[in-house]
């Protein structure tokens, strides 16, 4: 699929204003980022969204991408059920923390899965995200998954990414709501 192919899809589907559930497979595709700020303007309209999934890997989504897609999830009032699988893309912390912090504004958002596997998020710096979950206190399922090749961190890296994630880990299970909790690092 290409920009156009995307852009064809949004113009058919902005006529169904009464959209509940939306699943976007986007995988090996062609699709720029003119496509997809397309697809973050259209999701906007779509106030009585409850579910989304989207599935964009290989995207080349970097920070301003998934800052300009938070936004769009903000709009969506009724969204209770969040999936992004955004493997191997550009995302770094900021981009991360940005999204985490438009996740906060979706006040019946239960169930969060977020798949960042192979990204540019630097471990080191992991703790701001994981600081802005802690605070997602209407959330019952939070799923992540930031690894990364283990091959591009040294031992010592690997260590000091362990002692970050526990300490930050204790602060997000005090979230009372929280029943199912699953982080990969």
């Amino acid at each position: 699929m290409r920009d156009l192919g995307l852009i064809g899809l949004i113009q058919r589907l902005s006529f169904c204003e009464n959209l509940l559930s939306l699943s976007l497979h986007l995988v090996h595709n062609k699709i720029t980022t003119n496509g997809f700020v397309s697809l973050c303007q259209a999701l906007v309209n779509y106030k009585k969204l409850k579910t989304l999934q989207l599935f964009m890997k290989f995207f080349k989504i970097n920070d301003e991408n998934i800052t300009d897609i938070g936004s769009a999830f903000v709009n969506c009032k009724a969204l209770q059920n969040l999936t992004l699988e955004l493997k191997y893309n550009q995302i770094g912390i900021q981009g991360l923390c940005n999204l985490g912090t438009c996740l906060l504004q979706c006040e019946i958002l239960s169930a969060i899965n977020l798949n960042l596997f192979n990204n540019k998020i630097e471990y080191t710096k992991i703790q701001y995200f994981l600081n802005i979950l802690k605070n997602l206190k209407h959330v019952n399922v939070l799923e992540v998954d930031l690894r990364k090749y283990l091959a591009d961190y040294t031992y010592f890296e690997l260590q000091m990414q362990k002692i970050l994630f526990q300490k930050s880990m204790k602060k997000i299970l005090k979230c009372q709501r929280l029943v199912k909790f699953t982080i990969l690092s």
